[in-house]
């Protein structure tokens, strides 16, 4: 097995989804290299994994502070769903090394931006959500955003 194949399997391990999963595989297409290889990105996946982290935070929110007004809730959401946040958490699950960018975006420490890396960890949410359903990706959303 070659060292990129071997890196995949283990991040997909980590996250819980199959190394050949189609869906993530896509999770981890940045559109410039979509846009150089004719492939789908991973902008629609990273839609849906926004929606998902956002309703999972605001769950635990609603279940273990039920004294908070919205307002209260929305700044506490705020603070744990926010692109630094998520890039951070991207950089430890390791997503930087299984991130597919473009020659442009490479060439230009892409992997290193916050940006990209938020959108690839929401990317990555949204296929695991598809794949194993709402609680796995419930379950994996609250262990990496535990301690944040």
């Amino acid at each position: 097995m070659d060292e990129v194949a071997e890196t995949l399997g283990t991040f997909a391990r980590l996250v819980g989804l199959d190394p050949t999963s189609e869906t993530l595989r896509e999770a981890l297409t940045h559109a410039s290299y979509a846009a150089e290889h004719e492939s789908a990105s991973n902008e629609r996946l990273e839609f849906l994994g926004d929606a998902v982290v956002d309703l999972v935070v605001a769950h635990y929110i609603v279940a273990t502070y039920p004294e908070f007004n919205e307002g209260h809730a929305s700044v506490l959401r705020s603070h744990v769903v926010n692109e630094a946040v998520l890039a951070t958490v991207a950089r430890d699950i390791g997503i930087s090394s299984v991130l597919k960018v473009g020659r442009g975006v490479l060439k230009e420490q892409g992997l290193e931006r916050s940006s990209i890396l938020a959108d690839a960890f929401e990317a990555v949410v949204a296929a695991l959500y598809l794949e194993k359903g709402f609680s796995a990706a419930k379950e994996f959303i609250e262990s990496v955003l535990a301690t944040r």
